[in-house]
């Protein structure tokens, strides 16, 4: 199951498939946490008519919800989108009767490993790694991009010590806040 539920019929049709199936797996950053969708600021109506202008009292719909809010999620392949590799191997490992391995460890770590400079520390910038799942390489911050906490939040995550680095770089209460809405309440 990919995407974010916005709706009710996308929710009927999500009861459903649960119902159908013995495994379920959420599969990117809508499914496992609504994604971007679920960074929209405002009332819904609002946003609704900023985006499909005369048409939008045409949709029911609701704010995003992450798959797991209504049915039980068997396996999760995190990332948006997500790692080709991690895919392929998450799938052909379940195929084959197994369980997909997960990444334990933050962002920051593959940083290490690759040698990148802190953008934190170094620039100020406001990156996600210190609480995000690795898996992707680093890619944002290889490119030198602060992660956008796309994969989801790491088993431990230090939200205190963030918040402290965070305000040491110079961002306000409402941006940190911001940022850290991306993960919903698991942060």
């Amino acid at each position: 199951m990919e995407g974010s539920i916005t709706t009710p019929s996308e929710l009927e049709r999500l009861l459903a498939f649960r119902r159908k199936v013995h495994l379920l797996v959420a599969v990117g950053a809508c499914a496992l946490t609504a994604g971007v969708n679920s960074l929209v600021r405002g009332e819904r109506r609002q946003v609704m008519t900023r985006v499909y202008a005369g048409q939008a009292d045409e949709w029911d719909t609701f704010p995003p919800q992450a798959v797991d809010h209504f049915v039980k999620v068997d396996a999760q392949i995190p990332g948006c989108p997500p790692e080709k590799s991690e895919l392929l191997n998450s799938l052909g490992t379940l195929l084959h009767g197994g369980w997909p391995g997960h990444q334990v460890m933050p962002v920051c770590m593959e940083c290490r490993i690759n040698e990148n400079p802190c953008l934190l520390e170094r620039d100020r910038a406001p990156c996600l790694g210190p609480v995000t799942l690795a898996g992707c390489n680093a890619k944002c911050p290889n490119l030198g991009v602060p992660c956008e906490g796309c994969r989801g939040v790491v088993a431990e995550a230090n939200r205190d010590e963030l918040c402290r680095l965070f305000l040491t770089a110079g961002l306000t209460d409402q941006e940190i806040r911001h940022r850290l809405d991306r993960f919903g309440e698991t942060l």
